[in-house]
């Protein structure tokens, strides 16, 4: 059993693009810091406000250092001061900034700046230092069109560029827009200069390709990271994980294990830490190794309560329960682990999986209405992409195994619920016919019409054929659609005259052409297959959607009504004898009785009507056969 959370890194995505002291905010402050070493260069009006301004920039007094460098910018204005002195005032009051509103003014500040003067790297400094602004408020957009101008307006060979591209693609994958932060990540790994960056990108993008499950190309990048940069991989918490977790999916247990341990031996108290031991505990469970596995996860469930490292833990040890079943485990370990998960993450998209594990666990151990209710939540998760197939499977073999108990209306219920999915594409044919049977039986005819209709579309042969006309045939009579029902019961008795439903279709047919007033036709099919000694009667429901005995009962009113009597009685007895349901019952003992009443048998005529008369399942019926016996009392033939 796979018990995988594989997007994990969409929460740490952005901690492990931009560890702190290699990139972000300290990549920018390091190129900002340039401008400081043109401080000396400069003279004229301003230049001692300005030297005074920067020592106080140096020693991170940036608001002091704003107003004296604003003041050496007045001071020098029209001289070469003025510029290097508004920009790092603008600067200092921007890394000053711990507001919303502060933040704001100094984005105003740096875009009053673009627009005052012209030197094409500083304005690629502002746009740059804006887009981290933006970012640091939460305005992904905002922070990502700063960053694209400043790529569109920067001199085209700075090495500069390379720096925001890595900036870019932090944001594009803040927004899921993996693709295009994958694509600024190798123009930087193929182009840049600088190892440290093209280090980043690399790693960065094994990063993205594990995030959306290109497991293999993860790892290819990771191997060459390892190789290259070990240092810098080694220095990302957030991609040791990653690292990890694809070696697992890739069964690579021990060097998983390996990866793991280092990781969280180099980084005991990084957010990510719980979760590589749980990682590692998962690495000895694939091994099998159980018990190192157990003990790990109880670890985390003891000194980490409460985070999405615990929520692993859990799901481990109910993946450990079901590896574990023949060995004593029991289906309430795995259910228990499960349904702990899902009663504390509820809403976290990795619970889907749990819900699919617990599906299966109760289909194992027979409670297929909880496992239609797991499933059923599952697949009603706008979260559960990843796992909708296993669970449409999960819920089709459910469907089946509740149609076998009977559970008609939790089949139909189900299926009305995720028709569009169960029949695109269509349903194995087994699962579809129970479906259909269900629907019938609850009176839902159209989907059942469309449940049988997608069976014979798929050309299915034999049996599942056989099965799906009847149920069509019975369907449209629910609908009393009689043409169609007529249609459907002709094509069974032409296709399949030795089929396994070919007494109960013979029957539907001559029935549904009595109620449509198609005496002659239904006659000549009574008197046809009763020549041939086709037209057996057999009790009501022997197969799901038969005729029952209707067709016999028909054929007998045909020939009664003719005077036929003789013949009639025999079907009537047949009836009789084929158990059939009350109605039809009391209603051949009736006919029977008229039928020794025409022959002149009045004491036997008198015995089934007095069957009937006893009778409360049909008051008018019942209220004849005692006027019958009455007219035999008179008579003097009792």
């Amino acid at each position: 059993m796979r018990m995988v959370f594989p997007m994990v890194l969409l929460g740490v995505w952005l901690s492990a693009l931009a560890p702190p002291g290699w990139a972000g905010t300290s990549r920018l402050e390091a190129h900002v810091s340039l401008a400081l070493q043109e401080v000396p260069s400069l003279s004229g009006r301003g230049q001692a406000e300005l030297a005074r301004g920067a020592v106080k920039f140096q020693a991170g007094e940036y608001m002091a250092a704003g107003m004296i460098l604003s003041e050496a910018g007045r001071l020098g204005a029209g001289g070469p001061v003025e510029d290097l002195a508004e920009y790092l005032a603008r600067e200092s009051w921007a890394r000053a900034a711990s507001t919303p509103q502060d933040i704001q003014t100094a984005i105003n500040s740096l875009q009053d700046y673009r627009r005052k003067f012209h030197k094409p790297a500083r304005g690629t400094l502002a746009l740059w230092r804006i887009g981290a602004l933006y970012e640091r408020m939460g305005f992904a957009y905002e922070a990502v069109a700063s960053y694209e101008q400043a790529l569109r307006e920067g001199p085209a060979a700075s090495p500069l560029l390379f720096f925001i591209r890595l900036d870019l693609a932090n944001a594009y994958v803040s927004q899921g827009r993996y693709p295009e932060g994958a694509q600024q990540l190798r123009i930087v790994r193929e182009r840049s200069p600088d190892d440290d960056s093209r280090a980043e990108a690399t790693i960065g993008l094994g990063d993205i390709s594990h995030t959306l499950r290109l497991e293999h190309h993860a790892l290819d990048l990771y191997d060459q990271a390892e190789a290259t940069w070990p240092a810098a991989l080694q220095s990302r918490p957030a991609s040791l994980l990653a690292m990890g977790e694809t070696l697992l999916t890739l069964g690579d247990w021990a060097r998983a294990r390996r990866v793991l341990s280092m990781g969280y031996g180099l980084h005991p108290r990084d957010p990510n830490a719980p979760v590589m031991l749980a990682r590692l505990a998962d690495g000895h469970r694939k091994a099998g190794e159980y018990r190192q596995a157990k003990q790990l996860y109880e670890t985390i469930l003891e000194r980490h309560p409460g985070t999405d490292a615990e929520r692993l833990a859990w799901g481990g040890l109910g993946a450990l329960a079901e590896r574990t079943l023949r060995q004593g485990a029991a289906e309430g370990e795995v259910q228990a682990a499960y349904r702990t998960v899902l009663a504390r993450w509820k809403t976290n998209p990795q619970s889907a999986e749990a819900l699919l594990r617990l599906g299966q666990s109760y289909q194992r151990s027979g409670e297929f209405e909880a496992a239609g209710a797991a499933y059923d939540q599952l697949l009603a998760r706008p979260d559960a992409a990843y796992w909708r197939p296993l669970a449409r499977q999960g819920l089709e073999d459910t469907l089946r195994s509740l149609m076998e108990k009977g559970n008609a209306l939790e089949v139909a219920t189900l299926f009305l619920r995720h028709e569009v999915m169960l029949m695109a594409p269509a349903m194995k044919s087994a699962t579809a016919l129970a479906v259909g049977e269900a629907l019938v039986r609850l009176g839902f005819a159209d989907p059942a019409i469309r449940v049988y209709g997608a069976v014979l579309a798929e050309g299915q042969q034999g049996t599942p054929q056989q099965r799906a006309l009847v149920g069509l045939a019975e369907a449209y009579r629910k609908k009393r659609d009689f043409p169609r029902e007529e249609e459907a019961w002709t094509s069974y008795v032409r296709g399949f005259q030795n089929g396994r439903w070919s007494s109960e279709a013979q029957q539907g047919l001559i029935a549904v052409l009595v109620r449509q007033e198609k005496r002659e036709e239904a006659e000549k099919f009574c008197r046809q297959w009763m020549a041939a000694g086709a037209l057996l009667v057999k009790a009501a429901g022997a197969a799901a959607g038969t005729g029952g005995v209707a067709g016999s009962l028909a054929c007998a009113d045909l020939f009664f009504q003719k005077g036929q009597v003789q013949l009639a009685q025999g079907l009537y007895e047949g009836v009789l004898k084929a158990g059939a349901d009350v109605p039809d019952l009391l209603w051949a003992t009736y006919q029977i009785g008229r039928g020794y009443v025409s022959a002149g048998r009045p004491a036997q005529a008198a015995e089934f009507f007095r069957k009937v008369a006893k009778s409360d399942a049909n008051p008018l019926l019942s209220a004849a056969a005692e006027a019958q016996l009455t007219a035999l009392h008179i008579s003097g033939k009792p």
